[in-house]
């Protein structure tokens, strides 16, 4: 595992969880990290799930924010 103490986060307050993006907070080594990054999912019905990958815009806003 490249990560402890692995904490994922979700969603916000005022809109809804967006599955296409994935964040959390972890350790590396030592070292407090923030890592956000997409998941399009591995076969058919997780990748619509997950919109292909592709997040909506009011997500990006909250998340550039």
């Amino acid at each position: 595992m490249i990560f402890t103490d692995w904490h994922e986060l979700h969603g916000d307050r005022m809109y809804s969880d967006d599955l296409a993006i994935v964040g959390g907070f972890g350790t590396a080594r030592g070292t407090p990290v923030m890592l956000i990054g997409h998941q399009k999912g591995r076969d058919t019905k997780e990748r619509v799930r997950r919109n292909y990958g592709m997040p909506k815009p009011r997500a990006i806003a909250r998340r550039c924010a």
